[in-house]
């Protein structure tokens, strides 16, 4: 018979375990067990239980679960934690798998503990026998044929566990659950370059962001139709081109993109239709979701601090997000994605890249060059790397057709290839093609090696093929004719005013200018030169324009920003009257000759000597140097005295120039490239003997060859040369003979302090009549 206390005490304890028996089943740290402790008097009522917890690994490798590619193979160690649980027995299973079936399916499983080899099969038939061993257990994924993509799959890893006690089957009497949760992902498209931030010189915000999609398999993938989302919106990819195994994908807003950026051919260009990605990717905080079509998301990436609202649209993201990059900078995998597929959902997956810069030397950007075809050039440049060592770039160097003959670069003209992944050093030597007509650019792209799309470019001013240089012809036929050479320059009309006036803060659109030439249809036209609406002041746009000759015309536009409260007539009547003052004195300086004779006759008056006569001999020598480069004979003495003899200090041994350099007319400017080709370092310079002129340079893009370079002086007939001197002559004493010279009287008291005053009279009248004149039309 029970007491009154014994049957209080076993009626608690029977509640004890019946609500000790609504154990908690899930995910990690479970506690399953009956459990309860009782006191009454010095009598301590404890029941046993059945806990235990698991201690799991990441898979490893640890990108492959979410690259999951045919030949990979991932592996995870799971230990079992006994605690002070009573003892128990356990089996391990696969169990809750979902996703992609067709993907789990193929998914095998080996598994061992102890030593000793559990199972060997399909991943989702897994089920082991019972045992009460508590070592360390290992699960070996792989993947047979055939290849997958962009494929999911989830499953869990359940370890049942019931008591030893009584013998019961599992899952009877005291037992306890513990599950380990998995995801493993096929390999297939990844995000791996966000440009969110940018640039002044790539464009601008929404319109020019980009996204770049690495396909990580061995297979062309098409993402059309799938959706590109921010944390406002998401976008679906219009129909494209497949991405290529191991290649890549750029996604932007605007076509517009494309011409900022030198994308290599075998990158798919993808423009979204609705001109911007998502919303517009912020610089402070966003994240980016690529999704399958059936809205699956296959990969993201956030960066910035998320806001709370985002979780709504989805919850697994980075706080904090990837540290933001400055402007003109991007976000990139790392290592990159072609280096071996990494990705592993961490933060530390990304990076901040900066841009190379690269800078062209020679041929510069801003001139056109005289190359000839067939001759060799070193191309220079320098190339700076912002993630690593400038030697760690790689220098691509192309050259463009102009295949319209338009003389600029248009999407009708051809680009082709001089030499890929060449070292950065600066230096390259080609050997111009002959194989066209008309002109060429040179375009150099510097690389990281991190990803193709880490670039910078810069495309030289236009390059043309010039006259050929003088060869000794065949004795009958003599040296190559001037005269059948264009020496005419084009002639630009500037569109519109000019001067041209606008308000101070007001907006300022160039007209324009359209060109005409002698010999060449359809000129291209450069332009240099900005206008400040914001600030006061006078402005010009130098119009440029070159024929096929290596002439050169120009043209200038003035732009007057002026205060709106002063009227437009006074400023430009001031502006106007400074350059008809300038005309004037301009012509008054010509006119100095004859004034000069004048003076002198009259000083003279009274000599033998015939002044105007030798003063003119010797300017007319002087006009034959300048104009036709000759030196004459009886000029130039050496360090020795002797006459005739070229100073020898005078030559620059570093460039092979002369010091002093001649201020050379259009017709030695002629001489020079037929004498001289440019930079040509193996032809020789073939000289006929009469254009025995200093070998000297201007400022122009005109030179002569280098101090390596050979110089042939040959012998040659002078006909067109002394005709042309012959013909200056004439002219000037005709010049001379029309020159009044007024009569000189005896006894004339006028003085020179007179004829000054008379002069800045007469030149302040002149100046006067124009602004009058100017202010009255």
């Amino acid at each position: 018979m029970k007491t009154l206390l014994q049957k209080i005490t076993t009626l608690s304890l029977i509640v004890g375990l019946g609500f000790g028996q609504f154990g908690i089943l899930g995910v990690g740290q479970t506690y399953a067990y009956y459990s309860d402790v009782e006191e009454a008097g010095d009598n301590l009522f404890k029941a046993g239980e059945i806990d235990f917890e698991l201690n799991a690994s990441d898979f490893l490798p640890e990108y492959e679960n979410i690259s999951f590619s045919q030949e990979g193979i991932l592996t995870k160690e799971v230990e079992i934690l006994p605690g002070e649980s009573n003892p128990f027995k356990y089996a391990v299973s696969t169990s809750e798998i979902s996703g992609d079936l067709d993907f789990c399916d193929a998914l095998s499983l080996k598994v061992e503990t102890a030593g000793t080899e559990m199972y060997d099969g399909l991943l989702s038939g897994f089920l082991s026998s019972a045992t009460t061993t508590l070592d360390l257990w290992k699960f070996d994924i792989g993947i047979g044929s055939p290849n997958f993509q962009n494929k999911i799959c989830d499953f869990d890893i359940e370890f049942n566990g019931s008591q030893t006690r009584h013998n019961l089957q599992l899952g009877e009497g005291y037992s306890d659950i513990e599950k380990e949760e998995n995801t493993v992902a096929s390999w297939g498209l990844r995000i791996n370059k966000v440009y969110y931030d940018v640039g002044a010189e790539k464009g601008s915000e929404g319109e020019n962001e980009w996204v770049e999609i690495y396909n990580q398999t061995d297979v062309s993938l098409d993402i059309s139709g799938w959706e590109i989302c921010d944390n406002n919106s998401c976008d679906v990819i219009p129909v494209s081109d497949t991405i290529p195994a191991e290649g890549f994908a750029v996604i932007t807003a605007s076509s517009t993109t494309w011409g900022l950026w030198y994308v290599p051919d075998e990158i798919v260009k993808i423009v979204l239709d609705d001109g911007t990605i998502g919303n517009g990717l912020a610089n402070g905080s966003d994240m980016l979701v690529l999704k399958r079509p059936d809205g699956v998301i296959i990969d993201q990436m956030n960066w910035g601090n998320p806001d709370e609202g985002w979780n709504n649209y989805n919850e697994n993201l980075w706080n904090p997000g990837i540290v933001t990059v400055g402007d003109g900078e991007l976000i990139g995998r790392s290592p990159n994605g072609y280096d071996n597929g990494y990705d592993t959902n961490q933060i530390s997956d990304f990076k901040k890249f900066g841009l190379p810069e690269v800078e062209l030397i020679y041929p510069v950007q801003d001139n056109p060059e005289a190359w000839y075809w067939t001759y060799d050039y070193d191309i220079e440049w320098s190339a700076t790397n912002p993630n690593g060592d400038d030697e760690d770039l790689l220098i691509d160097l192309f050259y463009i057709k102009d295949i319209n003959k338009d003389s600029v670069i248009n999407e009708g003209d051809t680009t082709h290839t001089i030499v890929e992944n060449t070292e950065n050093d600066g230096l390259f030597n080609w050997t111009v093609p002959s194989d066209f007509d008309g002109h060429i650019w040179v375009k150099i792209v510097a690389t990281g090696l991190e990803n193709p799309m880490l670039n910078d470019d810069m495309i030289s001013g236009r390059i043309y093929d010039p006259i050929p240089p003088v060869y000794l012809a065949p004795p009958d036929e003599g040296l190559v004719d001037l005269e059948t050479i264009d020496t005419e320059a084009p002639v630009i009309t500037i569109l519109g005013n000019n001067p041209a006036y606008i308000e101070i803060d007001s907006t300022y659109v160039d007209m324009g200018a359209t060109v005409t030439d002698n010999v060449n249809d359809n000129l291209g036209i450069a332009f240099e030169g900005a206008v400040d609406p914001a600030v006061e002041g006078f402005y010009k746009i130098t119009y440029t324009s070159t024929d096929q000759a290596g002439n050169i015309g120009t043209a200038v536009r003035t732009i007057i920003v002026g205060d709106p409260e002063i009227p437009v007539e006074e400023i430009v009547v001031e502006v106007v009257a400074e350059e008809k003052v300038e005309e004037i004195v301009e012509k008054a300086e010509e006119e100095e000759v004859v004034e000069e004779l004048e003076i002198l006759e009259t000083e003279n008056s009274g000599d033998d000597v015939d002044p105007i006569s030798e003063i003119e001999e010797a300017k007319i020598e002087g006009i034959i140097d300048d104009e036709i480069g000759v030196v004459p004979e009886d000029e130039g003495a050496g360090d020795d005295g002797e006459e005739g003899e070229e100073d020898p200090e005078e030559i620059n041994l570093e460039t092979g120039f002369p010091s002093e350099m001649l201020d050379l007319t259009a017709t030695s400017t002629l001489l020079m490239r037929l004498f001289a080709p440019k930079h040509s370092t193996s032809t020789p310079i073939i000289i006929p003997d009469f254009a025995d002129f200093d070998f000297g340079t201007t400022s122009s893009t005109t030179s002569f060859a280098t101090s390596s370079q050979e110089i042939i002086i040959v012998e040659g007939e002078t006909p067109v040369v002394e005709d042309e001197i012959a013909e200056e002559e004439i002219k000037l004493e005709e010049k001379i003979e029309d020159t009044p010279i007024p009569e000189i009287v005896d006894g004339d008291e006028e003085t020179k302090e007179d004829e000054v005053i008379e002069e800045e009279i007469r030149e302040e009248e002149i100046v006067a009549d124009v602004v009058e004149e100017i202010a009255t039309n």
